[in-house]
């Protein structure tokens, strides 16, 4: 009975977490990638956000407007990385930020000056249009907007470790590994 509690408990705390950041209106659902919308990185750093849809109705989906708030702790670049899909119906992608590759959902240059610990979040929203066929092809087969979704995000500044301080920590794990293997053999 204890382990159905858990159970029960864990699956509910799931089903919380992903509604947070995946939108679900009439068919479509929007999420990030990550999926609990949470990136970091060191000041001066890019960071970024894949994201997910799918297009669970009858109709063609044509995504034409994405927004996001204002961020405080970098540069947003949007436009060039989101690619503005349009998906027939019953269909999901799924796309990974890269920023070498110019795909994802949002990237953000974290600026220089950011401080340690800084963090925004906020929600992107999809606009989107409903079509009877496929919109590159068709004439009049415009239907309607679709609802809108969104997903949150959180992005937040870390620090990384120099490469000195890196060097200095392995050197010691070395050393308390060889001082260890050396007077345990006594």
């Amino acid at each position: 009975m204890r382990l159905r509690t858990v159970l029960a408990v864990a699956l509910l705390g799931l089903a919380i977490l992903l509604s947070a950041t995946t939108s679900r209106a009439d068919g479509i659902s929007f999420g990030t990638l990550p999926a609990n919308g949470n990136v970091s990185g060191a000041p001066g750093s890019t960071v970024g956000w894949g994201y997910t849809l799918t297009n669970n109705t009858s109709n063609w989906l044509d995504v034409v407007n994405l927004s996001a708030g204002s961020f405080t702790i970098g540069s947003p670049v949007a436009i060039i990385f989101f690619d503005f899909p349009i998906l027939a119906p019953g269909i999901s992608i799924a796309v990974q930020f890269d920023a070498q590759t110019d795909t994802g959902l949002y990237e953000l240059n974290l600026f220089p000056n950011a401080p340690l610990g800084a963090s925004d979040g906020g929600t992107f929203l999809l606009d989107s249009q409903y079509f009877s066929g496929n919109p590159l092809s068709c004439g009049s087969c415009f239907i309607g907007l679709a609802p809108e979704v969104t997903a949150n995000y959180t992005a937040t500044v870390t620090s990384v470790p120099e490469p000195a301080s890196l060097l200095l920590l392995a050197s010691g794990l070395f050393g308390v590994g060889y001082w260890r293997r050396r007077f345990s053999k006594r």
